[in-house]
């Protein structure tokens, strides 16, 4: 053994990189140019009915981590899931970031929306 190799164990040789040359891997496809990108004539058939929405509607109560109890918690929760059942159900919508920031509870008696 020379003594730029003592030392060394087998595993650190077994170990190495090998470059991609050496394996004979395949190259990467070329990036895909503007034009052979889809156009409107070309839509697939499951872009035909797409409909854009957006329902924007302000904040109203308070976020449901102000809860004053475990019992207000509870009954905002069920408030939501009532309102995401509703919206689900009546305009197929599907809210999806449902997120302790997007919760909010209404604890006014003298309010019920």
């Amino acid at each position: 053994m020379d003594s730029s190799q003592r030392g060394r164990s087998t595993a650190d040789t077994i170990n190495r990189k090998r470059s991609s040359s050496s394996l004979n891997a395949p190259l990467l496809p070329k990036k895909r140019t503007c034009s052979s990108s889809l156009t409107k004539r070309e839509q697939t058939p499951s872009t035909y009915n797409r409909i854009r929405r957006r329902v924007i509607v302000r904040d109203y109560g308070t976020p449901i981590y102000k809860a004053s109890s475990c019992v207000a918690i509870i009954a905002a929760l069920e408030g939501c899931i009532k309102g995401y059942e509703s919206l689900h159900d009546r305009s197929s919508m599907l809210q999806r970031n449902v997120s302790i920031g997007n919760l909010m509870m209404n604890e006014d008696v003298d309010n019920p929306s």
